[in-house]
């Protein structure tokens, strides 16, 4: 994959860093590699009390997402790690997405491409994908944590610069209440809890999300489908 967009890799290991700069040893000019340590983030700093939660007698299991506290730290962490990378802003551009790696591989991208910000949208807002149409926002958020359910997905989102910062503050605002109450799960679980009905009255989110609607549920690429774009 030939990425066009300047590009930052957030890792905690050493061997990892290293092949990164090995994959991209010609164009390191439009790609920064940060080695961080992982309890650095906020949302490692919160192991033990996930795991405790995922410890508790009758708290379902869902691989990975209730049964490794680690793995649900790393989906939290995504957006502490996209809020360090607009306050810094390293190669000053207006615009941030967080983008798994995973969302790519359905493309086979062989040659050079870059991501654009979608038709139609609202700096004001988090823009990302829907994934099940069906969810009522009027469901109580103890179901949508403990029955793992997804409303949009959190491997691709975009946001202009200080509406990624503000949104980290709240993302990391409702975290820390539902870890209170003894509710937690994913990230993709947190977002739809925090927008729901009951959400909302404890978070009031003021980043609202701007939703991107496929053709059908469960369309997991659409998001980056349509803003990759192939370049010559």
């Amino acid at each position: 994959m030939h990425i066009q967009n300047p590009l930052i890799v957030f890792t905690d290991s050493e061997r990892f860093a290293s092949h990164m700069k090995e994959q991209h040893n010609r164009s390191m000019e439009n790609v920064l590699i940060i080695l961080l340590n992982r309890n650095s983030s906020w949302a490692f700093k919160l192991r033990n009390q996930i795991e405790d939660i995922f410890n508790s007698p009758g708290y379902p299991k869902h691989l990975q997402n209730t049964v490794n506290a680690e793995y649900a730290c790393a989906q939290l962490a995504k957006y502490d790690v996209i809020a360090r990378a607009a306050r810094d802003n390293y190669f000053k551009t207006r615009y941030f997405a967080w983008v798994d790696v995973g969302y790519l591989r359905e493309s086979r991208l062989e040659s050079k491409f870059c991501m654009k910000v979608p038709n139609g949208f609202d700096d004001k807002k988090i823009v990302m994908g829907l994934i099940n149409s069906s969810l009522s926002m009027s469901t109580p958020v103890n179901d949508i944590f403990k029955e793992n359910m997804v409303w949009v997905g959190g491997g691709l989102f975009l946001g202009e610069k200080s509406v990624i910062i503000q949104h980290e503050k709240q993302f990391k605002q409702a975290v820390d209440y539902f870890i209170s109450v003894r509710l937690i799960n994913s990230d993709q679980q947190v977002i739809y809890a925090m927008f729901s009905k009951e959400g909302r009255q404890v978070v009031k989110p003021k980043v609202e999300l701007q939703i991107n609607r496929p053709p059908r549920d469960n369309e997991w690429f659409y998001l980056d489908t349509i803003m990759t774009h192939m370049m010559t």
